[in-house]
């Protein structure tokens, strides 16, 4: 849905539970984005319920929620944002989403497939952080392998070839071509990585603006 031109995507935001209900029923949406705090914790999961025994058996659920929130125990089928998050960020989850396989829903199976060319590794490190996610993503270049795991949203794991822990990370933060993929529900007990994974992140795009400055400099001179 979201790869299609603006104009042929049909987007219906509510704030009444009651009209939810009635257009749910009528348009059978493909996903489901809900921001708990405006809608209720209790009403959502009674939204939910009636919603997934009914007429909407087969859409997608995106919960929008805060720390504060305590949304725990969700059903497995419904995926997970933690704010804040940017629009981007929102439409990247919900991309992900939508081109999961049918068994990939919620925490279990392989999900999103790609190139570091479409998908930034940076935005997808953020998507799984926001969305408490666990899982592996593996990335490849040619030969070369790496693998990192996130274990409800934190990053626990990196390797590349026998390169581990934060300098993996690192390493594998500047490729720019590659492929990847994420496998939901993967946990590993090599735990090489204990830093906050946001704080990471922001460094390796430090360390890449420092290096794109670095070369710069070095082509002026030269």
């Amino acid at each position: 849905m979201l790869s299609r031109p603006v104009g042929e995507i049909d987007i219906v935001q509510l704030s009444d539970s009651s009209a939810a209900f009635d257009i749910v029923k009528r348009r059978r949406p493909d996903i489901i984005v809900i921001d708990i705090e405006p809608f209720g914790l209790e009403a959502f999961r009674e939204f939910y319920q009636v919603a997934r025994k009914t007429f909407c058996s087969e859409a997608h659920f995106l919960v929008l929620a805060t720390q504060d929130d305590h949304v725990d125990n969700l059903p497995s089928d419904i995926c997970l944002m933690v704010k804040p998050f940017s629009a981007d960020q929102l439409i990247t989850q919900m991309r992900n989403i939508l081109f999961e396989s049918p068994s990939a829903v919620g925490n279990n199976g392989a999900g999103l497939l790609g190139k570091l060319a479409d998908f930034d590794l940076h935005d997808i490190i953020q998507i799984l952080n926001l969305g408490l996610k666990t899982a592996k993503v593996e990335i490849t270049r040619g030969e070369e392998k790496g693998t990192l795991y996130l274990s409800k949203g934190k990053l626990v794991h990196a390797s590349l070839g026998s390169t581990m822990g934060r300098e993996a990370f690192f390493e594998l933060m500047r490729w720019k071509e590659g492929n990847f993929s994420i496998v939901h529900g993967q946990r590993t007990n090599n735990v090489n990585i204990k830093s906050d994974t946001m704080w990471l992140v922001l460094e390796a795009a430090r360390a890449m603006d420092e290096l794109e400055m670095d070369q710069k400099l070095t082509a002026e001179e030269t």
